[in-house]
């Protein structure tokens, strides 16, 4: 039986627990109990959702890459800044 895969596309908002998940255990914080929604609640939202992209394979997402575009105050100065991961 062959796998559908779908992707790399923007994320769902019903996938974003599946993405929490997923990279919470590949960086190794679920098993601490920590989930990276937490750590990064400006990347894992539904707000950011459009710079979520996944591949899913048979309905789990299997791949992540976050983006996420913002504003920094460093010393009284504003810079655009970004994070991919």
């Amino acid at each position: 039986m062959q796998s559908m895969i779908e992707g790399p596309r923007a994320a769902k908002i019903e996938e974003l627990p599946q993405i929490v998940k997923l990279t919470s255990w590949i960086f190794g914080f679920e098993k601490h109990g920590v989930y990276l929604d937490k750590v990064f609640p400006h990347v894992f939202c539904e707000k950011n959702i459009e710079n979520l992209r996944v591949i899913v394979s048979d309905g789990r997402v299997v791949s992540h890459l976050g983006i996420w575009e913002g504003w920094l105050n460093f010393y009284g100065f504003w810079l655009k800044v970004g994070l991919i991961g």
